[in-house]
């Protein structure tokens, strides 16, 4: 716990010593000089110079005493009004970042992704962004990332059209029975194709994996795409409800 709250502590602009000694007297709830410069083996120059330090700017307080003690009594508001100078700190820059990535139209044509997390990152983006449409073809729901499934779900929720077409034999275990909006084809695609709000993005896999990809824009070309992934629906609609109702997916899929 102590290493994550001094880590924490840093981020908020303490010097590490700052920070192991304000996370100590958080921890312990008092401790005089000697007890810190015990626990942390920080020589007891440097102890004192750090709790003047944190003293002058409101985090710990000092009894009157003989030896004295310190403790972080003092620390929470100061804590709480970093956080929120923090956060409103990143707001404004969000903000700031929104409006600059507003002026830059987006590429027209087809992109070229090397590299599997690269590629799957834009495709996650596009999960989250959907809002009229969201169709999927993919071998495997893992294969699309660890949080896709999540995604998608949350996609269904937000009223956007959803289908997914797959293969993937432990995702229907899960269920007594399937989600209306996803079906099981077989074999596996050997590919991931999603048409999503006008973007389209394919990608072969190689046993489950992915080492690049297309993200295409052209409307032509999405179109297309999505002509394509109606026929694997539209097609394999009687077969697929034929072998959900009469067995379940054999497992070597």
């Amino acid at each position: 716990m102590e290493k994550e709250l001094i880590s924490w502590l840093e981020e908020l602009n303490l010097t590490r010593r700052e920070a192991e000694i304000l996370a100590l007297l958080l921890v312990r709830g008092k401790a005089t000089v000697g007890e810190i410069s015990e626990a942390l083996n920080i020589a007891r120059p440097h102890v004192y110079t750090t709790l003047k330090s944190l003293w002058m700017r409101g985090y710990v307080a000092k009894s009157e005493r003989r030896p004295a003690f310190y403790t972080a009594e003092p620390s929470l508001e100061i804590l709480r009004e970093k956080i929120e100078e923090k956060a409103r700190r990143n707001e404004r820059m969000l903000k700031l970042i929104e409006g600059l990535a507003s002026k830059a139209s987006v590429p027209k044509g087809v992109v070229l992704v090397e590299g599997s997390s690269a590629f799957l990152t834009q495709l996650g983006q596009a999960i989250d962004r959907a809002r009229i449409y969201l169709w999927i073809a993919a071998p495997r729901f893992s294969i699309l990332g660890p949080s896709s499934e999540r995604k998608i779900f949350n996609a269904r929720n937000r009223n956007c059209d959803v289908r997914v077409a797959t293969g993937d034999f432990a995702f229907f275990r899960k269920y007594p029975a399937a989600p209306s909006f996803v079906r099981y084809i077989e074999p596996p695609p050997p590919f991931i194709l999603c048409v999503a709000d006008g973007e389209a993005f394919f990608a072969p896999t190689f046993q489950d994996f992915v080492s690049w990809g297309l993200v295409i824009r052209e409307d032509t070309i999405v179109r297309q795409y999505k002509a394509y992934f109606e026929h694997i629906w539209v097609e394999d609609y009687i077969r697929t409800l034929y072998k959900v109702r009469v067995r379940y997916p054999r497992e070597e899929y």
